[in-house]
């Protein structure tokens, strides 16, 4: 379809999409906190109730869970790519609803 056949919601949307898409990293899952043991055993977490947080990256493939370890220096990196795998998806579910709306005004 031409841009010029393209409602002025839909360019915009369009717009927007193209350079998360292009250019940007995007990543899906979620990031999730964990208080956790590190298994050293001079370390204060094997001696007391104390436990390490620890930040996962999680994500469901075939059916199953995946979890990846992420330091704590990489979690803006991985927060900045969740963000652009959302903003993607909310972008693309507005083109969806249009073409949805279009399709329900003509039947």
């Amino acid at each position: 379809m031409y841009r010029s056949q393209m409602s002025p919601q839909e360019r915009s949307c369009r717009s927007r999409l193209k350079p998360l898409i292009s250019y940007q990293e995007f990543l899906k899952g979620s990031l999730s906190l964990r208080k956790q043991r590190c298994g050293k055993p001079n370390c204060k977490c094997a001696k007391t109730r104390y436990r390490h947080l620890c930040l996962y990256l999680t994500r469901y493939k075939d059916g199953r869970v995946e979890q990846l370890f992420i330091p704590k220096d990489k979690e803006p990196l991985v927060s900045r790519w969740l963000k652009n795998y959302r903003d993607a998806q909310e972008l693309m579910e507005n083109i969806s609803s249009l073409y949805w709306d279009k399709l329900k005004r003509k039947g």
